[in-house]
């Protein structure tokens, strides 16, 4: 049961960090489509 919860909370952590990655990447480059 343990080793459940610490999954699910390292799961949940490494979606806010994918979350806040995001959201820096579009205040780095908010029109990465003239890059490309």
């Amino acid at each position: 049961a343990d080793t459940y919860f610490e999954r699910d909370v390292v799961q949940e952590r490494l979606e806010e960090l994918a979350v806040k990655e995001s959201e820096l990447l579009a205040i780095l480059h908010p029109e990465p489509r003239i890059h490309s």
